[in-house]
Protein backbone atom coordinates (compact mmCIF):
# COMPACT_ATOMS: atom_id res chain seq x y z
CA UNK A 1 0.00 0.00 0.00
CA UNK A 2 2.84 2.40 0.97
CA UNK A 3 4.56 1.65 -2.37
CA UNK A 4 1.40 2.52 -4.32
CA UNK A 5 0.96 5.73 -2.33
CA UNK A 6 4.60 6.67 -2.97
CA UNK A 7 4.22 5.99 -6.72
CA UNK A 8 1.05 8.07 -6.86
CA UNK A 9 2.76 10.93 -5.00
CA UNK A 10 5.80 10.75 -7.30
CA UNK A 11 3.56 10.84 -10.38
CA UNK A 12 1.68 13.84 -9.00
CA UNK A 13 4.92 15.71 -8.27
CA UNK A 14 6.24 14.96 -11.75
CA UNK A 15 3.01 16.24 -13.35
CA UNK A 16 3.07 19.35 -11.14
CA UNK A 17 6.70 20.14 -12.05
CA UNK A 18 5.98 19.61 -15.77
CA UNK A 19 3.06 22.05 -15.65
CA UNK A 20 5.08 24.54 -13.57
CA UNK A 21 7.96 24.47 -16.08
CA UNK A 22 5.55 24.88 -18.99
CA UNK A 23 3.92 27.90 -17.32
CA UNK A 24 7.40 29.44 -16.82
CA UNK A 25 8.22 29.00 -20.51
CA UNK A 26 4.87 30.50 -21.52
CA UNK A 27 5.32 33.48 -19.18
CA UNK A 28 8.83 34.11 -20.53
CA UNK A 29 7.66 34.02 -24.16
CA UNK A 30 4.67 36.30 -23.47
CA UNK A 31 6.85 38.76 -21.55
CA UNK A 32 9.51 38.92 -24.30
CA UNK A 33 6.82 39.53 -26.93
CA UNK A 34 4.74 42.05 -24.90
CA UNK A 35 1.73 39.76 -24.69
CA UNK A 36 1.25 39.55 -20.90
CA UNK A 37 -2.31 40.86 -21.26
CA UNK A 38 -3.50 37.57 -22.81
CA UNK A 39 -1.68 35.31 -20.31
CA UNK A 40 -4.75 33.74 -18.67
CA UNK A 41 -6.45 32.94 -21.99
CA UNK A 42 -3.22 31.48 -23.39
CA UNK A 43 -2.73 29.28 -20.30
CA UNK A 44 -6.30 28.01 -20.59
CA UNK A 45 -5.89 27.05 -24.26
CA UNK A 46 -2.45 25.45 -23.80
CA UNK A 47 -2.93 23.62 -20.47
CA UNK A 48 -6.60 22.65 -20.68
CA UNK A 49 -7.05 22.13 -24.42
CA UNK A 50 -3.58 20.97 -25.53
CA UNK A 51 -3.10 23.71 -28.15
CA UNK A 52 0.48 24.81 -28.94
CA UNK A 53 1.59 28.22 -27.61
CA UNK A 54 1.85 29.95 -31.01
CA UNK A 55 -1.51 28.58 -32.15
CA UNK A 56 -3.15 29.67 -28.89
CA UNK A 57 -1.90 33.23 -29.51
CA UNK A 58 -3.27 33.02 -33.09
CA UNK A 59 -6.71 31.99 -31.78
CA UNK A 60 -6.80 34.98 -29.43
CA UNK A 61 -5.27 37.63 -31.70
CA UNK A 62 -6.50 36.50 -35.15
CA UNK A 63 -10.09 35.30 -34.60
CA UNK A 64 -11.06 36.31 -38.15
CA UNK A 65 -9.00 33.52 -39.78
CA UNK A 66 -11.17 30.65 -41.05
CA UNK A 67 -9.24 27.83 -39.37
CA UNK A 68 -9.18 29.80 -36.11
CA UNK A 69 -12.98 30.18 -36.22
CA UNK A 70 -13.32 26.41 -36.68
CA UNK A 71 -11.10 25.44 -33.78
CA UNK A 72 -12.54 28.17 -31.52
CA UNK A 73 -16.07 26.89 -32.09
CA UNK A 74 -14.95 23.33 -31.36
CA UNK A 75 -13.48 24.44 -28.02
CA UNK A 76 -16.44 26.63 -27.02
CA UNK A 77 -19.09 24.03 -27.93
CA UNK A 78 -17.04 21.32 -26.19
CA UNK A 79 -17.74 18.63 -28.79
CA UNK A 80 -16.64 15.10 -27.75
CA UNK A 81 -14.00 15.06 -30.52
CA UNK A 82 -12.49 18.42 -29.62
CA UNK A 83 -8.94 17.10 -29.18
CA UNK A 84 -9.00 15.52 -32.63
CA UNK A 85 -9.76 18.84 -34.32
CA UNK A 86 -7.13 20.57 -32.20
CA UNK A 87 -4.56 18.09 -33.50
CA UNK A 88 -5.71 18.87 -37.05
CA UNK A 89 -5.33 22.61 -36.45
CA UNK A 90 -1.85 22.20 -34.92
CA UNK A 91 -0.80 20.07 -37.90
CA UNK A 92 -2.09 22.70 -40.33
CA UNK A 93 -0.08 25.46 -38.64
CA UNK A 94 3.03 23.24 -38.55
CA UNK A 95 2.74 22.67 -42.31
CA UNK A 96 2.51 26.41 -42.92
CA UNK A 97 5.68 27.02 -40.86
CA UNK A 98 7.54 24.18 -42.60
CA UNK A 99 6.63 25.56 -46.03
CA UNK A 100 7.85 29.03 -45.04
CA UNK A 101 11.12 27.53 -43.79
CA UNK A 102 11.61 25.49 -47.00
CA UNK A 103 10.99 28.56 -49.16
CA UNK A 104 13.63 30.50 -47.23
CA UNK A 105 16.06 27.59 -47.57
CA UNK A 106 15.46 27.48 -51.32
CA UNK A 107 16.12 31.21 -51.72
CA UNK A 108 19.36 30.90 -49.72
CA UNK A 109 20.51 27.92 -51.79
CA UNK A 110 19.77 29.65 -55.09
CA UNK A 111 21.71 32.72 -53.96
CA UNK A 112 24.56 30.49 -52.85
CA UNK A 113 24.67 28.73 -56.24
CA UNK A 114 24.70 32.06 -58.02
CA UNK A 115 27.64 33.23 -55.88
CA UNK A 116 29.49 29.97 -56.49
CA UNK A 117 28.97 30.21 -60.25
CA UNK A 118 30.23 33.80 -60.26
CA UNK A 119 33.35 32.82 -58.30
CA UNK A 120 33.90 29.87 -60.60
CA UNK A 121 33.64 32.01 -63.74
CA UNK A 122 36.04 34.61 -62.33
CA UNK A 123 38.61 32.02 -61.35
CA UNK A 124 38.16 30.11 -64.59
CA UNK A 125 39.33 33.16 -66.49
CA UNK A 126 42.51 33.22 -64.38
CA UNK A 127 43.46 29.56 -64.44
CA UNK A 128 43.03 26.40 -66.46
CA UNK A 129 43.72 24.14 -63.54
CA UNK A 130 41.74 20.96 -64.22
CA UNK A 131 41.53 20.07 -60.51
CA UNK A 132 39.86 23.37 -59.71
CA UNK A 133 37.36 22.89 -62.56
CA UNK A 134 36.33 19.50 -61.19
CA UNK A 135 36.03 20.79 -57.61
CA UNK A 136 33.90 23.79 -58.59
CA UNK A 137 31.67 21.71 -60.84
CA UNK A 138 31.13 19.19 -58.04
CA UNK A 139 30.19 22.00 -55.66
CA UNK A 140 27.67 23.45 -58.12
CA UNK A 141 26.27 19.99 -58.88
CA UNK A 142 25.86 19.29 -55.14
CA UNK A 143 24.01 22.55 -54.53
CA UNK A 144 21.77 22.03 -57.56
CA UNK A 145 20.83 18.61 -56.19
CA UNK A 146 19.95 20.20 -52.85
CA UNK A 147 17.71 22.72 -54.62
CA UNK A 148 15.91 19.88 -56.41
CA UNK A 149 15.48 18.11 -53.07
CA UNK A 150 14.04 21.22 -51.41
CA UNK A 151 11.77 21.84 -54.43
CA UNK A 152 10.45 18.31 -54.03
CA UNK A 153 9.90 18.78 -50.28
CA UNK A 154 8.23 22.13 -50.90
CA UNK A 155 5.78 20.60 -53.38
CA UNK A 156 5.10 17.79 -50.92
CA UNK A 157 4.32 20.26 -48.14
CA UNK A 158 2.20 22.43 -50.47
CA UNK A 159 0.15 19.36 -51.41
CA UNK A 160 -0.23 18.40 -47.76
CA UNK A 161 -1.25 21.94 -46.81
CA UNK A 162 -3.85 22.06 -49.61
CA UNK A 163 -5.20 18.71 -48.45
CA UNK A 164 -5.39 19.93 -44.85
CA UNK A 165 -7.15 23.15 -45.88
CA UNK A 166 -9.62 21.24 -48.03
CA UNK A 167 -10.34 18.86 -45.15
CA UNK A 168 -10.72 21.78 -42.75
CA UNK A 169 -13.66 23.00 -44.83
CA UNK A 170 -15.23 19.55 -44.82
CA UNK A 171 -14.64 19.17 -41.10
CA UNK A 172 -16.32 22.52 -40.56
CA UNK A 173 -19.40 21.19 -42.36
CA UNK A 174 -19.49 17.92 -40.40
CA UNK A 175 -18.91 19.76 -37.15
CA UNK A 176 -21.81 22.13 -37.87
CA UNK A 177 -24.04 19.13 -38.64
CA UNK A 178 -22.68 16.86 -35.92
CA UNK A 179 -26.17 15.90 -34.76
CA UNK A 180 -26.75 14.04 -38.03
CA UNK A 181 -23.53 11.99 -37.94
CA UNK A 182 -21.77 9.40 -35.82
CA UNK A 183 -18.08 9.92 -35.22
CA UNK A 184 -16.03 6.67 -35.48
CA UNK A 185 -12.39 6.02 -34.58
CA UNK A 186 -10.43 4.14 -37.25
CA UNK A 187 -8.41 0.94 -36.92
CA UNK A 188 -6.89 -1.18 -39.69
CA UNK A 189 -7.99 -4.33 -37.85
CA UNK A 190 -8.74 -5.69 -34.38
CA UNK A 191 -5.32 -7.28 -33.85
CA UNK A 192 -3.24 -6.60 -30.72
CA UNK A 193 -0.46 -4.69 -32.48
CA UNK A 194 -2.82 -2.29 -34.30
CA UNK A 195 -5.03 -1.76 -31.24
CA UNK A 196 -2.11 -1.07 -28.87
CA UNK A 197 -0.57 1.38 -31.34
CA UNK A 198 -3.77 3.31 -32.07
CA UNK A 199 -5.63 3.22 -28.73
CA UNK A 200 -3.20 5.68 -27.13
CA UNK A 201 -3.41 8.04 -30.12
CA UNK A 202 -7.19 7.84 -30.48
CA UNK A 203 -8.06 7.74 -26.79
CA UNK A 204 -10.62 4.94 -27.20
CA UNK A 205 -13.27 5.30 -24.47
CA UNK A 206 -16.42 3.50 -23.32
CA UNK A 207 -19.27 4.04 -25.78
CA UNK A 208 -17.03 4.93 -28.74
CA UNK A 209 -17.83 3.62 -32.22
CA UNK A 210 -15.02 1.97 -34.19
CA UNK A 211 -14.44 1.89 -37.97
CA UNK A 212 -12.31 -1.10 -39.05
CA UNK A 213 -10.82 -1.84 -42.48
CA UNK A 214 -10.42 -5.59 -41.94
CA UNK A 215 -12.87 -6.94 -39.33
CA UNK A 216 -11.65 -10.55 -39.61
CA UNK A 217 -8.14 -10.00 -38.21
CA UNK A 218 -8.97 -10.29 -34.52
CA UNK A 219 -7.15 -10.74 -31.22
CA UNK A 220 -9.04 -12.46 -28.40
CA UNK A 221 -7.36 -10.08 -25.94
CA UNK A 222 -8.62 -7.04 -27.84
CA UNK A 223 -12.15 -8.47 -28.00
CA UNK A 224 -12.04 -9.12 -24.23
CA UNK A 225 -10.86 -5.53 -23.57
CA UNK A 226 -13.61 -4.05 -25.77
CA UNK A 227 -16.48 -6.25 -24.54
CA UNK A 228 -18.93 -4.21 -22.50
CA UNK A 229 -17.20 -0.97 -23.52
CA UNK A 230 -17.69 -0.84 -27.30
CA UNK A 231 -20.96 -2.06 -28.78
CA UNK A 232 -20.88 -1.06 -32.45
CA UNK A 233 -18.03 -1.86 -34.85
CA UNK A 234 -18.38 -0.50 -38.38
CA UNK A 235 -16.33 -2.25 -41.06
CA UNK A 236 -15.35 -1.39 -44.64
CA UNK A 237 -14.21 -4.89 -45.58
CA UNK A 238 -16.66 -7.80 -45.57
CA UNK A 239 -17.05 -9.52 -42.18
CA UNK A 240 -17.14 -13.32 -41.98
CA UNK A 241 -20.05 -15.12 -40.33
CA UNK A 242 -17.68 -16.09 -37.51
CA UNK A 243 -16.85 -12.42 -36.89
CA UNK A 244 -20.50 -11.36 -37.03
CA UNK A 245 -21.31 -14.07 -34.47
CA UNK A 246 -18.99 -12.71 -31.77
CA UNK A 247 -21.35 -12.03 -28.83
CA UNK A 248 -21.63 -8.54 -27.36
CA UNK A 249 -20.90 -6.64 -30.59
CA UNK A 250 -22.83 -5.32 -33.59
CA UNK A 251 -20.75 -5.57 -36.78
CA UNK A 252 -22.20 -3.22 -39.41
CA UNK A 253 -20.98 -2.99 -43.02
CA UNK A 254 -20.46 0.70 -43.71
CA UNK A 255 -18.87 3.15 -46.16
CA UNK A 256 -18.10 6.44 -44.32
CA UNK A 257 -19.41 9.73 -45.69
CA UNK A 258 -16.10 11.40 -44.86
CA UNK A 259 -12.74 10.23 -43.48
CA UNK A 260 -9.56 11.72 -42.08
CA UNK A 261 -6.42 9.78 -41.20
CA UNK A 262 -7.80 8.59 -37.85
CA UNK A 263 -11.56 9.24 -37.97
CA UNK A 264 -14.69 8.62 -40.03
CA UNK A 265 -18.14 10.27 -40.14
CA UNK A 266 -21.26 8.20 -40.90
CA UNK A 267 -24.91 9.24 -41.15
CA UNK A 268 -26.84 8.44 -37.96
CA UNK A 269 -30.00 7.58 -39.86
CA UNK A 270 -28.35 4.73 -41.80
CA UNK A 271 -26.53 3.28 -38.78
CA UNK A 272 -29.59 3.53 -36.50
CA UNK A 273 -31.59 1.62 -39.11
CA UNK A 274 -29.01 -1.20 -39.12
CA UNK A 275 -28.91 -1.28 -35.31
CA UNK A 276 -32.71 -1.62 -35.14
CA UNK A 277 -32.58 -4.42 -37.71
CA UNK A 278 -29.95 -6.33 -35.69
CA UNK A 279 -31.89 -5.80 -32.44
CA UNK A 280 -35.08 -7.09 -34.09
CA UNK A 281 -33.33 -10.23 -35.40
CA UNK A 282 -31.81 -10.84 -31.95
CA UNK A 283 -35.27 -10.51 -30.33
CA UNK A 284 -36.83 -12.95 -32.80
CA UNK A 285 -34.08 -15.51 -32.11
CA UNK A 286 -34.40 -15.01 -28.35
CA UNK A 287 -38.20 -15.44 -28.48
CA UNK A 288 -37.77 -18.59 -30.56
CA UNK A 289 -35.34 -20.04 -28.00
CA UNK A 290 -37.80 -19.30 -25.18
CA UNK A 291 -40.63 -21.05 -27.07
CA UNK A 292 -38.46 -24.13 -27.63
CA UNK A 293 -37.73 -24.29 -23.92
Amino acid sequence: KDEHQFDALASSLFAFNSIKNMVKRIDLFLSENNKDRIRNRVLELVLLNGISLRNAIDIIEKPEKEEVRIIKRVIEENKPNKSDFIRLYNRLKLCEREILFLKKQNINLKNSIKDTENRYNRLLRKTNDQKFDEKAEKLISYKEKRILLFDSKLKEKDDELNYMKENSGKLDYFLANMGNFYFAKKLKNLGSSEFNEKSAVLGIRDGDMLLVDDPNTISENVISMLKGRIGVILHKGAASEKTKGIPGFMFIDCKPDFETRHFGFVKKEAIDKEIKKINLISKVIEDYKKEKC
